[in-house]
Order: structure tokens, then C-alpha cells, then sequence
């Protein structure tokens, strides 16, 4: 029981930890802009981003969905770091790229990262322009650094994502703006935190 308690006061503490990095609070079912969903934090962009309002009349809000592995090396974080590796991020020299990597249908970055991936890569898809820090092919290719990894996700991310997209589909039902996107964070004993994007999601939003 004690084990069981600790492990549910980490994964709350994470919960805490992603909110504060999105400038808000964890989502307390049945207040605020999200209603009555049970998407763990609901981001307000413009507030999060500083920008103003009339910039995502279409959509608005950022629903995170997160998860907490309690194992000593979960799978994903495993695969993550093997292909940072892989792709030699790690030397001295490309320590300030952006890392993003493409596993399955799915775009992965750390936590980090989240600002710069929504205004370079999955904002301009859902036609909210303006938020790019490397626009022209030249700054994008030298900033960030691209994987692609050829393993299977696990399935347990389809899960992970299916619950979020539920959350965000009803939310999103009968609106023409001020919609919200989905996304999963992962994260882990080591306190790392993993972002996860469906590309066929943002590509073609539901």
C-alpha cells in the first residue's frame, strides 16, 4: 500500500510540474475551460505562448494528457535516448538542437522542446502561422535534429492517445473555434518528460 502511495504522489508531482511548465494548474474536473473532461492539464495557448488571443481563434487550448512510468527504464524512454544517440545529439556540438523523432505514426521531443515543435511544425498544420522560430529550410535544418526510428511504438501509446483524442474530439464537437489539440506526456522515475504529437492527427485534425 505504501509502495502503491508513493508511486500515485510521483506521478501527481509530475502531473504538478507539467502544469507549471504550461502556466497553469492540473485540470480539476468539471471547472475551468475544459468542463467536465478529464485531461489531466489544459493549456490556454495564447496565455502559455504570450501571444494574443485573436491568433488561435481556431484553436485555442492544449489538452496533456500524462503518464507516469514507475519502472526503472520504461520502453519509449529507452527507445528515445537510443536514437539521440544513434543520430550523435549527443556530442558537445549539437547540444543546443532541438531533438524530435519520428516513432511510428508519432512525433516524440522532450518537454522542453514543446514551444519551439507547436510553432515550427504542428501549429502551421492546423493553419496558425506566425510562431515559427526557424522558418526558412536553412535555420530549420540547422536547429533542429530529425530521427526516424524504424521500431514499433508500443501499444500502450495507441491507449494513451486514444484517451486524450476522446477528451478532445467531445470537447471539440459542434465548435468552429477555440478548439483544443491533443497530446501525451510521458514521464518517468529519472524525471525525464517525453511530448508525444500524432502526426496523422495534427496533419488531418479531427
Amino acid at each position: 500500500m505504501a509502495k502503491a502511495s508513493s508511486i500515485r504522489d510521483r506521478w501527481k508531482r509530475m502531473e504538478r510540474s507539467v502544469a507549471q511548465f504550461f502556466n497553469t494548474s492540473r485540470n480539476v474536473h468539471g471547472r475551468g475551460p475544459a468542463g467536465e473532461t478529464g485531461t489531466d492539464v489544459v493549456a490556454d495557448l495564447p496565455n502559455w505562448l504570450d501571444e494574443a488571443p485573436a491568433m488561435f481563434s481556431d484553436y485555442r487550448f492544449l489538452f496533456v494528457e500524462c503518464k507516469y512510468s514507475h519502472g526503472t527504464d520504461g520502453t519509449i524512454f529507452k527507445h528515445f535516448r537510443e536514437m539521440r544517440e544513434a543520430s550523435s545529439m549527443t556530442n558537445k556540438q549539437n547540444s543546443t538542437k532541438i531533438y524530435v523523432c519520428n516513432y511510428g505514426d508519432y512525433l516524440m521531443t522532450s518537454l522542453d522542446s514543446v514551444p519551439f515543435v507547436m510553432g515550427d511544425v504542428i501549429l502551421p498544420k492546423l493553419s496558425i502561422d506566425g510562431l515559427q522560430y526557424h522558418k526558412d529550410p536553412l535555420s530549420f535544418s540547422s536547429h533542429y535534429g530529425i530521427v526516424h526510428s524504424a521500431k514499433k511504438a508500443p501499444g500502450y501509446l495507441d491507449k494513451y492517445w486514444s484517451q486524450v483524442c476522446r477528451d478532445v474530439e467531445e470537447f471539440n464537437e459542434g465548435k468552429k473555434y477555440e478548439k483544443a489539440i491533443p497530446m501525451v506526456c510521458m514521464g518517468s522515475s529519472y524525471k525525464e518528460k517525453l511530448a508525444i504529437f500524432s502526426r496523422s492527427w495534427y496533419e488531418n485534425p479531427a
